[in-house]
């Protein structure tokens, strides 16, 4: 799986101290490391298989 994915939002605070933002990482998903492709798949069945292996890892978290 991705490492170092399960940051929390941060807030930034402005210099009086009160919230100026929030900051919230998103993790840079790799598909090789969600899926492996084999033979015999389609374009569209990778595709798939992708969006399944997103889906399942925000499900997840």
């Amino acid at each position: 799986m991705v490492a170092n994915a399960g940051y929390a939002p941060i807030e930034l605070p402005l210099r009086d101290g009160t919230p100026g933002a929030i900051f919230c990482p998103v993790p840079f998903l790799r598909p090789r490391e969600l899926v492996t492709s084999q033979a015999g798949h389609s374009g569209r069945e990778k595709q798939q298989l992708l969006l399944h292996a997103i889906s399942d890892y925000y499900q997840e978290q």
